[in-house]
């Protein structure tokens, strides 16, 4: 598992093996575990924007820390090829 770290007022950009990359934005931790059948990424603190690669042997998958504190997860559409309203 590799991990990934920003501190107060440092974001960082980083793509991954596989070509897929993300947005870390500040005070913001991250797990990446790669395996033969999985790709999952741990938010442990902060923000991040994903853009994953296609890959149907190995889906993406993400979890979140939680800490005795509300969470608030949002998916939307992708727009990946398309034009005009989602």
């Amino acid at each position: 598992m590799t991990g990934v770290q920003t501190a107060i007022g440092e974001q960082a950009a980083v793509t991954l093996p596989d070509g897929s990359s993300f947005d870390l934005n500040t005070n913001s931790r991250v797990q990446v575990a790669y395996g033969r059948h999985a790709r999952v990424v741990f938010l442990e603190r902060g923000e991040a924007f994903f853009k994953v690669a296609h890959d149907t042997q190995r889906p993406f998958g993400y979890a979140r820390a939680a800490r005795g504190c509300g969470q608030s997860v949002r998916r939307s559409m992708s727009t990946c090829g398309r034009q005009g309203p989602r």
